[in-house]
């Protein structure tokens, strides 16, 4: 249970040791803890799509790759990750973002929507209407 809190800061930190010991642990590799199941890569995306950056996919794919190699080949891509839980990814971001500090908040309160912008930027078919916040 504590993985889906703990793997995605391991990710964002791009802390192979600590996910490789996890691994070993479960007899498996970092890939798979971190696609299974399912709600861990939901969470681990969920965070790193509400980093304050310019480019959130290339620092979302970079942090995966960086754990992971095998999460960035073979074309994948964020859109790609993100399409295997839509909505698990979405709700698990309405969480993060409540959870934010108070210093954060303001970074996402211009949008309160603003991860679901980068969400459709990835992919505007999945988000038919314009966002009525902003």
């Amino acid at each position: 249970m504590t993985q889906a809190e703990t793997l995605p800061h391991l990710v964002l930190m791009k802390r192979k040791d600590v996910l490789q010991r996890i691994a070993t642990a479960r007899n498996t590799t970092i890939q798979d803890i971190c696609t299974q199941p399912r709600r861990n890569l939901a969470c681990i995306l969920a965070l790193l799509l509400c980093q304050p950056t310019k480019d959130i996919e290339g620092a979302a794919m970079d942090a995966l790759g960086s754990v992971a190699p095998a999460l960035r080949d073979n074309d994948n891509s964020l859109s790609s990750w993100v399409k295997l839980e839509p909505v698990q990814v979405a709700c698990e971001i309405l969480k993060t973002l409540a959870e934010e500090s108070e210093s954060r908040k303001p970074h996402v309160s211009t949008c309160p929507c603003k991860p679901f912008h980068e969400l459709t930027s990835l992919d505007p078919s999945w988000f038919s209407n314009s966002c009525h916040a902003c």
